[in-house]
């Protein structure tokens, strides 16, 4: 339950910013401090929504990796063992098709109420349509 919590958190978070450019999000950019200029990541994972849970008020551990995070805090896996929520929620790829913390939002929404989409991979793609975005 408190991996829903999470993700609806961060979800109402992400609603709240304003512009579809808004450079405090990015699918490919993350930062611990925003004290800071934004980072180039290649730590295996994007910070763009999952960098975003700390400041949605969902903590990061001293020393823990975002990995390790979106473990504890969300879900890597789901129940089948696939890496489908990971992918919907966090992947990079997003950024190439729906680069915005309001879809992220709206992805985790979606998700919480409906699922993962069957056609996820292609919409990440841009090769379906955004299921919401209706």
């Amino acid at each position: 339950m408190t991996r829903r919590k999470n993700f609806k958190k961060l979800a109402m978070y992400l609603m709240k910013f304003r512009s579809r450019k808004d450079r405090r999000f990015d699918m490919d950019w993350f930062d611990d401090d925003p004290s800071r200029s934004m980072t180039r990541t290649n730590c295996g994972t994007c910070g763009c929504a999952l960098g975003h849970g700390p400041y949605a008020g969902i903590p990061k551990r001293s020393g823990e990796t975002w990995h390790q995070y979106a473990h504890r805090a969300f879900v890597l896996l789901d129940e089948h063992g696939t890496w489908d929520c990971w992918n919907w929620c966090f992947s990079p790829l997003w950024s190439g098709n729906d680069n915005t913390a309001k879809g992220a939002a709206k992805r985790i929404l979606w998700m919480l109420k409906h699922g993962i989409p069957h056609n996820y991979r292609d919409q990440i793609e841009g090769n379906a349509k955004l299921c919401y975005e209706k």
